[in-house]
């Protein structure tokens, strides 16, 4: 049965390249409640959620002809709402951390009794930050809050881009050690996966 949906899906992504209307719409049927209430989740807006829902579909169709048939739909639309709730959540709430939230909630499932809140995982977080030595701390908000790359942080500090990504990665364990004492080690995933020791 799940060998057929994917036969099918993929006839449908075919049609959808070559420009059929009737393949949008029907994998537009297939993904939007799922997209939507994915959204939902996070935004808790009826109004970002749909206004999210919209731009994924939009670039479904704007980028049909880059689709590959064997590629999966799935994991297509669900990577450009994770961006785009990224960007809004990131603008509406101003914090760097919402990016490793969403990547928390997938790691163990929206649906988990044990996932945190918001506020009280950024909370967490925080506090793991703060008990960083002051130059390891500076170093990770400049690259985890203002983005800054190795090189662009070294510039500034007028240090070495080597000492920088040492400091992270010292920063990062430290870090690790915190949450493993606050019995948030399902949380180590997120901040290992953060990327800040291959910002280059």
């Amino acid at each position: 049965m799940a060998e057929e949906g994917t036969h099918n899906e993929s006839k449908l992504i075919a049609s959808l390249r070559s420009g059929s209307v009737h393949a949008f719409d029907a994998l537009y049927d297939m993904y939007y409640r799922r997209i939507y209430g994915y959204c939902l989740n996070f935004t808790k807006s009826q109004k970002d959620t749909e206004d999210i829902v919209q731009e994924v579909f939009i670039k479904l169709w704007l980028n049909r002809k880059s689709i590959y048939v064997d590629e999966s739909i799935s994991n297509y639309l669900f990577s450009i709402a994770k961006n785009k709730l990224i960007s809004i959540l990131r603008t509406n709430i101003g914090s760097p951390h919402y990016e490793d939230y969403i990547d928390y909630c997938e790691t163990i499932g929206t649906e988990d009794e044990s996932l945190l809140e918001y506020k009280e995982f950024a909370d967490m977080v925080e506090r793991g930050i703060s008990k960083l030595p002051p130059m390891q701390q500076r170093i990770v908000r400049l690259s985890k809050f203002a983005y800054m790359s190795n090189k662009e942080i070294a510039h500034l500090c007028n240090i070495t881009e080597q000492t920088v990504k040492n400091q992270l990665v010292s920063g990062l364990k430290r870090i690790r050690s915190y949450l493993d004492s606050q019995d948030a080690c399902f949380i180590l995933i997120i901040i290992l996966a953060c990327g800040l020791t291959s910002s280059t």
